[in-house]
């Protein structure tokens, strides 16, 4: 990662819980037929949003890249409102992809399984005796209806385990718990797309609603893509990271 050849504005991915930057690989690859310079960035997985946030405005100062177009996945479209929030100076625009607005449109997360892997002793246990068939048939719910879910997600999430996960996880609602997402976007008053895959199952379309009459964000519906629209649909948030630039 670093800064372009001509100090010009970079596109900086971040991906969401239990993942990694494999959840870009499509959307790099048809940024870079059109030259758009992006990088996609590790989160550290278990911490709150806050830390994620202060790990990325590091990665991004020690790279000096600014200001940049924050793409956040999900849990990483949290971590990219708190970078807003804490560096304002290091994001130019905003763009959310499938990211949860509220606690209560976190649909997935309400599911018998989620609820509990977060048991403490018991979610841990059940998730080493779990088959791997068991898991990916869980894992079902990240994609459209029909939908593949490619092997990196399983590993991703193998390797963050039940403590990065349910840490995670545990982020999420404690910063969603503090505030809203919109209240917290109508605030910094900066200028944000947030993207939603029409079949998602993991956070509740719906919630879309909760934005509407905002001046400074532009929502944008994928049809046939679930919570993984930079995997299922790449072209589409292509085109709306590009939109722009």
């Amino acid at each position: 990662m670093g800064m372009t050849e001509d100090g010009d504005r970079e596109v900086v991915l971040l991906h969401g819980l239990g993942g990694s930057p494999h959840i870009w690989d499509k959307v790099e690859d048809g940024l870079d037929r059109v030259s758009v310079p992006a990088c996609a960035v590790a989160l550290i997985g278990g911490v709150s949003i806050s830390a994620e946030a202060s790990h990325v405005a590091h990665v991004l100062r020690d790279a000096a890249i600014k200001p940049a177009i924050i793409v956040g996945h999900s849990m990483g479209g949290l971590v990219a409102t708190a970078l807003a929030e804490q560096a304002p100076e290091l994001v130019e625009r905003l763009i959310l992809i499938s990211t949860s607005p509220t606690l209560a449109s976190r649909s997935g997360a309400r599911s018998l399984s989620e609820r509990i892997i977060r048991l403490p002793v018991i979610g841990p246990l059940v998730w080493r005796l779990a088959p791997e068939s068991q898991i990916r048939a869980g894992l079902q719910s990240i994609v459209g209806p029909g939908g593949t879910v490619p092997d990196f997600v399983f590993d991703d999430l193998q390797r963050a385990g039940p403590r990065g996960t349910t840490g995670s996880s545990k982020a999420i609602d404690a910063y969603l718990g503090e505030e809203p997402l919109a209240s917290r976007l109508r605030a910094l008053g900066i200028g944000t797309d947030v993207v939603f895959g029409l079949e998602d199952r993991r956070v509740d379309p719906r919630s879309l609603e909760v934005y509407r009459g905002m001046s400074n964000v532009t929502i944008t519906t994928i049809g046939h893509a679930g919570h993984l629209p930079p995997w299922e649909t790449p072209d589409a948030v292509v085109d709306v990271i590009t939109e722009r630039w």
